[in-house]
């Protein structure tokens, strides 16, 4: 299992260096696009829509609506969407830590869970395409940025398993640990310092620093949100399409809690 995961992510690094160095801003937009469809189809599962063809008309429908979004929005409105999208994301973190109580299993599919997951889809798709327009001279920065969720993740994922004693959220993730939790924010703040060293300037260096540690922090919830839907649907793994991680939406749940804060951030400081 381990060896399948670190083959994965592998992987995934290298068709995103590819992709980030090699690919014009179009088709990087369009992979975007795909991958937005993909992790909805696999949230329209967990949301349960038990019909395959529902499931894909759904994903489509996100799919093309961040699309035209992308294409017909006036950027103002585009970044105003991202800022409530982050303002969710910090919310929610105080009300996944603090707030949830027991889950109770659910029978049928849930409108307000199919809204969520389109909100949130939309909201990472615009996010990393603000980006991209913003940084396209310095693809390098957006790479590294995707990157820092997964140094999180693997960061939090090896420490828990060493020294992981006190769960960090009994109800939903029983296995995430207030140990792998700090351990993957410390991976990523030191990471962080190395990526503000060496790609930003100067003078934004320490706000650049604290804003990848803020959004590391929140992309844990990322990953604890969509624990929270997986558990009350009763599955595992929102799907099977990479070995080792599960499907699409295990491995971008925790960039959809990063990206939109990160990029409100740099929205105020470049």
């Amino acid at each position: 299992m381990l060896k399948q995961r670190v083959l994965t992510a592998i992987v995934l690094i290298a068709l995103l260096i590819v992709i980030f160095n090699f690919f014009p801003a179009r088709w990087i937009e369009w992979f975007f696009v795909l991958v937005t469809v993909l992790a909805a189809q696999e949230w329209a599962k967990l949301a349960f829509v038990k019909n395959t063809l529902y499931q894909w008309f759904f994903a489509l429908s996100v799919g093309l609506s961040a699309w035209l979004i992308q294409h017909s929005v006036s950027v103002n409105l585009q970044w105003f969407f991202i800022q409530l999208v982050a303002l969710f994301w910090l919310l929610l973190v105080f009300y996944l830590l603090f707030a949830v109580k027991a889950i109770q299993q659910q029978e049928k599919c849930s409108t307000g869970k199919l809204l969520l997951g389109a909100v949130v889809l939309l909201a990472a798709y615009l996010a990393i395409n603000r980006l991209l327009q913003s940084y396209d001279h310095q693809r390098i920065l957006l790479l590294l940025l995707v990157i820092i969720v997964w140094v999180t993740d693997s960061g939090a994922y090896f420490v828990g398993k060493a020294i992981g004693r006190h769960k960090f959220s009994k109800v939903i993730s029983p296995g995430k640990t207030w140990q792998g939790v700090a351990g993957g924010l410390f991976f990523a703040a030191v990471y962080g310092f190395f990526i503000a060293r060496y790609f930003v300037a100067n003078e934004q260096r320490v706000i650049f620093f604290l804003l990848v540690v803020v959004s590391a922090w929140v992309s844990v919830f990322g990953d604890l949100l969509e624990s929270l839907i997986k558990r009350q649907a009763g599955i595992k793994d929102s799907g099977f399409i990479l070995p080792g991680h599960g499907g699409i939406l295990d491995r971008v749940d925790s960039l959809l809690a990063f990206l939109p804060v990160m990029a409100a951030g740099l929205y105020y400081v470049a």
